[in-house]
């Protein structure tokens, strides 16, 4: 990681909450699946609290979410309910920026770890101890183990063999992995270019079978909400579900993956309606509703839906759902990826439905 220090800007969507901060033009950003930020979608970088500095009258629009220990600040933006940057649990003394809340232009790489926010006190107390791991191929003719940490950095590489195989890895010392058995005898290597890489592969033949997952027909119910459970809704969805990652402006900072359903078949509960703010932009055709007391959008009404509603996918109470396909929405070119999509149908009642 580079050690200069550049000045990096940025802020929510709406722009009442503008910030700049000192960090390297190369930063290692955090991915946690807690129960917090699998809603809010965040990936963020941490950095001393002294480089951070929020600019303008920026305080007056931001309002500061806890709960468990109280310990993490999660602030978000009263108008557009971004949260552009938040205090952690894990770094009290530091600042959290979010990835996709940076003005563009000033970060030259991002490595992108994940955080096991689930299991907090073990993840945040483990160390560099070895484990054994075991692993293989899909046949098991190949199987080995190998000596690991329970954290690794792994890396997705975007060469041409690399993206064809579709690999993410991490790299241990050889003398830490082991084959077992008589995998050797089932393993075939291939190399071009330098031939420095060998890319080996299981040599058995396994039969490919397409499977086609369509939508399942009938209809379920699904509850879910924000995370301070004062948005609550239930709602009638298959089991089997498309859901969309936009990478539009809006959508890319809220890191928002959703399905979408006709209207008549969402439900608010209670008294939900009194903590929702809405925010709108542009044509004004979306409407980006969020909780007001923890700032999560768990549903929304699309621009491209304007008849339905969108769910946010990691808002829905577990157990429901039993596959998601998620496909990607093309939010910054619009109108191609509506009239390519398909994506305005979903919010239509079909007859066989």
């Amino acid at each position: 990681m580079e050690s200069e220090l550049v000045l990096h800007n940025g802020g929510c969507h709406c722009k009442k909450v503008r910030w700049r901060v000192q960090a390297p033009t190369s930063v290692v950003a955090w991915k946690c699946n807690c129960s917090n930020c699998s809603m809010r979608g965040t990936i963020h970088f941490v950095v001393p609290r002294q480089r951070f500095e929020l600019l303008g009258d920026s305080e007056e629009f931001i309002t500061t979410y806890t709960f468990g220990t109280h310990t993490a600040k999660h602030t978000f933006c009263k108008v557009c309910g971004i949260t552009s940057f938040y205090t952690q649990r894990s770094n009290p003394d530091g600042i959290a920026v979010t990835l996709a809340c940076l003005d563009p232009g000033t970060l030259s790489h991002v490595e992108i770890r994940n955080f096991d926010g689930k299991n907090w006190e073990d993840f945040y107390d483990q160390n560099s101890e070895l484990v054994l791991h075991y692993g293989g191929c899909h046949c098991k003719n190949v199987r080995w183990h190998v000596q690991a940490p329970t954290s690794v950095v792994a890396w997705k590489c975007n060469c041409s063999n690399c993206s064809m195989r579709g690999t993410i890895h991490f790299v241990v010392p050889r003398q830490r992995f082991e084959l077992l058995g008589d995998s050797e005898e089932f393993i075939t290597t291939y190399t071009f270019g330098t031939h420095t890489a060998k890319h080996t592969f299981c040599k058995n033949k396994l039969s490919l079978a397409l499977v086609v997952v369509g939508m399942e027909s009938e209809l379920v119910l699904h509850n879910g909400g924000c995370h301070c459970k004062n948005v609550r809704w239930k709602v009638q969805a298959p089991t089997s579900v498309i859901a969309w990652k936009c990478n539009c402006s809006d959508c890319s900072m809220r890191g928002n993956v959703h399905f979408v359903v006709p209207r008549q078949r969402f439900e608010l509960l209670g008294d939900s309606d009194q903590f929702i703010t809405t925010y709108t932009f542009g044509t004004h055709t979306a409407k980006h509703t969020f909780c007001k007391v923890c700032g999560i959008t768990s549903f929304y009404t699309p621009r491209s839906n304007p008849d339905g509603i969108a769910v946010t996918l990691a808002c829905l109470d577990p157990g429901t759902l039993s596959h998601v396909e998620i496909r990607h929405a093309d939010g910054k070119n619009w109108e191609d990826f509506v009239h390519r999509s398909g994506i305005a149908l979903q919010s239509k009642i079909h007859s066989t439905q």
